[in-house]
Protein backbone atom coordinates (compact mmCIF):
# COMPACT_ATOMS: atom_id res chain seq x y z
CA UNK A 1 0.00 0.00 0.00
CA UNK A 2 0.84 3.67 -0.44
CA UNK A 3 0.67 6.58 1.30
CA UNK A 4 -1.07 9.34 -0.19
CA UNK A 5 -2.08 13.06 0.63
CA UNK A 6 -4.03 14.95 -0.85
CA UNK A 7 -3.84 19.58 -0.57
CA UNK A 8 -7.14 21.22 -0.34
CA UNK A 9 -7.72 23.64 -2.79
CA UNK A 10 -6.75 27.27 -1.58
CA UNK A 11 -9.69 29.19 0.33
CA UNK A 12 -11.66 32.11 -1.87
CA UNK A 13 -13.04 34.93 -0.58
CA UNK A 14 -16.94 34.55 -0.75
CA UNK A 15 -18.94 37.26 -2.78
CA UNK A 16 -21.89 39.19 -1.81
CA UNK A 17 -22.84 40.81 -4.97
CA UNK A 18 -22.02 44.42 -3.37
CA UNK A 19 -18.42 44.92 -5.14
CA UNK A 20 -16.64 43.98 -8.09
CA UNK A 21 -14.00 41.79 -8.77
CA UNK A 22 -10.47 42.36 -10.75
CA UNK A 23 -10.44 40.53 -13.90
CA UNK A 24 -8.40 37.13 -13.02
CA UNK A 25 -9.23 37.33 -8.91
CA UNK A 26 -11.57 34.23 -7.67
CA UNK A 27 -14.36 34.08 -5.26
CA UNK A 28 -16.65 31.38 -3.66
CA UNK A 29 -20.26 32.05 -4.62
CA UNK A 30 -22.74 30.74 -2.50
CA UNK A 31 -26.55 30.82 -1.92
CA UNK A 32 -29.18 30.06 0.10
CA UNK A 33 -32.39 27.58 -0.99
CA UNK A 34 -35.94 28.43 0.98
CA UNK A 35 -39.15 26.64 0.37
CA UNK A 36 -42.68 28.09 0.29
CA UNK A 37 -41.74 31.05 -2.17
CA UNK A 38 -40.31 32.58 1.58
CA UNK A 39 -37.55 34.22 2.92
CA UNK A 40 -37.73 33.28 6.70
CA UNK A 41 -35.43 31.51 8.03
CA UNK A 42 -37.85 28.13 8.90
CA UNK A 43 -38.00 27.88 5.23
CA UNK A 44 -34.38 27.81 4.75
CA UNK A 45 -33.77 24.18 3.13
CA UNK A 46 -30.41 25.14 1.50
CA UNK A 47 -28.36 22.13 3.53
CA UNK A 48 -31.41 19.61 2.34
CA UNK A 49 -30.79 20.09 -1.26
CA UNK A 50 -27.44 19.38 -1.97
CA UNK A 51 -25.33 20.35 -4.62
CA UNK A 52 -25.64 24.09 -6.21
CA UNK A 53 -24.40 24.53 -9.59
CA UNK A 54 -24.49 28.32 -10.75
CA UNK A 55 -23.98 29.18 -14.44
CA UNK A 56 -23.48 33.39 -16.10
CA UNK A 57 -26.14 34.41 -18.25
CA UNK A 58 -25.92 36.75 -20.66
CA UNK A 59 -22.23 37.51 -21.76
CA UNK A 60 -20.12 34.13 -21.82
CA UNK A 61 -16.84 36.40 -21.18
CA UNK A 62 -17.36 38.45 -17.86
CA UNK A 63 -16.86 35.14 -15.40
CA UNK A 64 -16.09 31.40 -15.56
CA UNK A 65 -17.47 29.23 -13.18
CA UNK A 66 -16.73 26.10 -12.11
CA UNK A 67 -18.44 23.06 -10.98
CA UNK A 68 -17.39 24.04 -7.34
CA UNK A 69 -18.98 27.42 -7.58
CA UNK A 70 -15.62 29.15 -7.49
CA UNK A 71 -16.15 31.89 -9.79
CA UNK A 72 -13.10 33.97 -12.06
CA UNK A 73 -13.45 37.53 -12.86
CA UNK A 74 -12.56 37.54 -16.99
CA UNK A 75 -13.37 40.57 -19.13
CA UNK A 76 -15.22 44.06 -17.58
CA UNK A 77 -19.20 43.92 -17.38
CA UNK A 78 -21.47 42.23 -15.38
CA UNK A 79 -23.57 39.01 -15.57
CA UNK A 80 -26.90 37.64 -14.28
CA UNK A 81 -26.01 34.70 -11.74
CA UNK A 82 -28.63 31.46 -11.98
CA UNK A 83 -28.25 28.43 -9.30
CA UNK A 84 -29.79 25.10 -10.01
CA UNK A 85 -30.63 22.38 -7.11
CA UNK A 86 -29.35 18.81 -7.63
CA UNK A 87 -32.51 17.28 -8.03
CA UNK A 88 -33.96 20.04 -10.21
CA UNK A 89 -33.36 21.18 -14.32
CA UNK A 90 -35.43 24.47 -13.60
CA UNK A 91 -32.53 27.31 -12.39
CA UNK A 92 -33.67 29.92 -10.53
CA UNK A 93 -32.02 33.65 -10.62
CA UNK A 94 -29.87 33.38 -7.66
CA UNK A 95 -28.12 37.32 -8.25
CA UNK A 96 -25.14 38.44 -10.26
CA UNK A 97 -21.79 38.70 -10.70
CA UNK A 98 -19.62 41.87 -11.89
CA UNK A 99 -15.97 42.20 -13.19
CA UNK A 100 -14.37 45.52 -12.60
CA UNK A 101 -15.00 48.19 -15.38
CA UNK A 102 -12.66 50.09 -17.00
CA UNK A 103 -11.78 53.76 -14.61
CA UNK A 104 -9.29 54.65 -17.32
CA UNK A 105 -8.03 54.32 -20.62
CA UNK A 106 -4.35 55.54 -21.80
CA UNK A 107 -3.81 55.72 -25.20
CA UNK A 108 -0.29 56.09 -26.76
CA UNK A 109 1.09 55.80 -30.15
CA UNK A 110 3.47 52.99 -29.81
CA UNK A 111 6.96 54.03 -30.28
CA UNK A 112 6.48 57.65 -29.66
CA UNK A 113 6.12 57.37 -25.70
CA UNK A 114 3.87 60.20 -24.75
CA UNK A 115 4.42 62.84 -27.47
CA UNK A 116 1.50 64.34 -28.22
CA UNK A 117 0.33 65.79 -31.30
CA UNK A 118 1.82 63.02 -33.43
CA UNK A 119 3.02 63.30 -36.88
CA UNK A 120 2.39 60.03 -39.19
CA UNK A 121 3.34 60.07 -43.04
CA UNK A 122 0.76 58.66 -45.64
CA UNK A 123 -0.05 55.67 -46.32
CA UNK A 124 2.25 54.36 -43.22
CA UNK A 125 0.67 52.42 -40.38
CA UNK A 126 1.40 53.77 -36.76
CA UNK A 127 0.40 51.06 -33.84
CA UNK A 128 -1.90 51.91 -30.95
CA UNK A 129 -1.10 50.78 -27.48
CA UNK A 130 -4.02 51.24 -25.22
CA UNK A 131 -3.32 50.19 -21.41
CA UNK A 132 -6.78 50.11 -19.30
CA UNK A 133 -7.19 50.41 -15.18
CA UNK A 134 -9.62 48.79 -13.44
CA UNK A 135 -11.94 50.77 -10.80
CA UNK A 136 -10.59 48.72 -7.84
CA UNK A 137 -7.59 50.88 -6.39
CA UNK A 138 -5.73 49.65 -3.72
CA UNK A 139 -2.39 49.67 -1.93
CA UNK A 140 -0.50 47.81 -4.55
CA UNK A 141 -2.66 49.04 -7.80
CA UNK A 142 -2.85 53.12 -6.59
CA UNK A 143 -4.22 53.34 -10.16
CA UNK A 144 -6.39 50.64 -10.49
CA UNK A 145 -5.92 46.86 -11.99
CA UNK A 146 -4.70 46.87 -15.38
CA UNK A 147 -6.75 44.44 -18.01
CA UNK A 148 -5.84 43.01 -20.81
CA UNK A 149 -7.41 41.43 -23.77
CA UNK A 150 -10.02 44.26 -23.45
CA UNK A 151 -12.37 44.81 -26.33
CA UNK A 152 -11.96 48.40 -27.77
CA UNK A 153 -13.66 50.93 -30.40
CA UNK A 154 -11.03 52.96 -32.36
CA UNK A 155 -12.57 56.44 -33.61
CA UNK A 156 -11.18 58.93 -35.49
CA UNK A 157 -12.75 62.52 -36.45
CA UNK A 158 -11.92 62.69 -40.21
CA UNK A 159 -11.80 58.76 -40.88
CA UNK A 160 -12.08 59.36 -44.41
CA UNK A 161 -8.49 60.94 -44.19
CA UNK A 162 -7.08 59.36 -41.57
CA UNK A 163 -8.61 56.30 -40.53
CA UNK A 164 -8.11 54.10 -36.78
CA UNK A 165 -10.61 51.78 -37.09
CA UNK A 166 -8.68 48.33 -36.46
CA UNK A 167 -6.47 49.61 -34.11
CA UNK A 168 -4.03 51.42 -35.55
CA UNK A 169 -3.34 54.65 -37.39
CA UNK A 170 -3.29 54.59 -41.04
CA UNK A 171 -3.73 58.27 -43.31
CA UNK A 172 -4.90 57.74 -46.50
CA UNK A 173 -4.61 61.91 -47.39
CA UNK A 174 -3.15 64.93 -45.91
CA UNK A 175 -4.83 66.06 -42.82
CA UNK A 176 -5.52 66.05 -38.81
CA UNK A 177 -7.63 64.01 -36.69
CA UNK A 178 -8.02 63.22 -33.17
CA UNK A 179 -7.98 59.22 -32.54
CA UNK A 180 -9.60 57.82 -29.10
CA UNK A 181 -9.89 54.49 -27.73
CA UNK A 182 -13.78 53.56 -26.16
CA UNK A 183 -14.96 51.20 -24.17
CA UNK A 184 -18.86 50.39 -25.58
CA UNK A 185 -20.79 48.44 -24.56
CA UNK A 186 -22.30 45.59 -25.07
CA UNK A 187 -18.63 45.09 -26.81
CA UNK A 188 -16.97 45.85 -23.84
CA UNK A 189 -18.56 46.60 -20.09
CA UNK A 190 -21.49 44.94 -20.97
CA UNK A 191 -24.59 44.47 -18.13
CA UNK A 192 -27.75 42.93 -17.59
CA UNK A 193 -30.73 46.05 -18.84
CA UNK A 194 -31.74 46.00 -14.22
CA UNK A 195 -28.02 46.55 -13.61
CA UNK A 196 -27.19 49.63 -15.93
CA UNK A 197 -24.69 51.44 -13.78
CA UNK A 198 -24.60 49.29 -10.89
CA UNK A 199 -20.54 49.35 -9.95
CA UNK A 200 -19.98 51.04 -13.19
CA UNK A 201 -20.87 48.12 -15.44
CA UNK A 202 -23.03 48.98 -18.85
CA UNK A 203 -21.20 52.22 -18.83
CA UNK A 204 -19.37 53.49 -21.85
CA UNK A 205 -15.74 55.08 -21.07
CA UNK A 206 -13.36 56.86 -23.90
CA UNK A 207 -9.70 57.64 -23.67
CA UNK A 208 -7.19 60.62 -23.89
CA UNK A 209 -7.43 62.02 -27.92
CA UNK A 210 -3.83 61.73 -29.84
CA UNK A 211 -3.76 64.18 -32.46
CA UNK A 212 -2.55 62.79 -35.98
CA UNK A 213 -0.92 65.27 -38.71
CA UNK A 214 -0.39 63.93 -41.65
CA UNK A 215 1.54 66.66 -44.06
CA UNK A 216 1.31 66.34 -47.69
CA UNK A 217 0.27 68.45 -51.03
CA UNK A 218 -4.22 68.63 -51.46
CA UNK A 219 -5.18 69.18 -55.01
CA UNK A 220 -8.06 72.35 -55.56
CA UNK A 221 -9.58 71.16 -58.19
CA UNK A 222 -12.35 68.40 -57.80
Amino acid sequence: SSNNTTTPEAPAPGYNGTACISQNDRVQLAAKVYANGQTDPADNITCKVGHLTFAAEGSSNVVTIDANGFATANQPGSSTITATVSNSTTASNAGFFSTCPPASIVLTATGQGTQNPINVGLNNTQPLTATVYDTNIDATHPSGHQITGISLEFNSTTPQTISAASGSILPSFPGSANITAVCQPSACNPSPLSQIGYLGNGKPLTSNAITVNTAGTSGTVL
